[in-house]
């Protein structure tokens, strides 16, 4: 999960452009904050160079982390997510 430094339509559109150019499958995007992605380790691990994003995940996200109402809502629906595909 990545939550984009700026937020708004143009962010996600370069966000998303950045990506697209790489081995990433866009999973979801969750309005203009945040983007899920599947991608190799050494993508991923690459990531924090971009100055795109603000916050990156690559496990469960515990939304006592991060900042803003949004974000944590979101944070909230992944990880019940998460726990439905884990717990059956």
């Amino acid at each position: 999960m990545l939550f984009l430094a700026a937020t708004g339509r143009e962010a996600m559109k370069t966000a998303i452009t950045f990506l697209k150019g790489k081995e990433v499958t866009i999973l979801a995007q969750y309005a203009d904050l945040a983007i899920e992605i599947l991608t190799t380790e050494k993508f991923f691990k690459s990531l924090p160079k971009s100055k795109l994003f603000t916050s990156i995940f690559d496990e469960q996200i515990n939304p006592k982390e991060l900042k803003g109402k949004e974000a944590k809502e979101i944070a909230a629906a992944c990880t019940k997510l998460q726990g439905q595909y884990t717990s059956g």
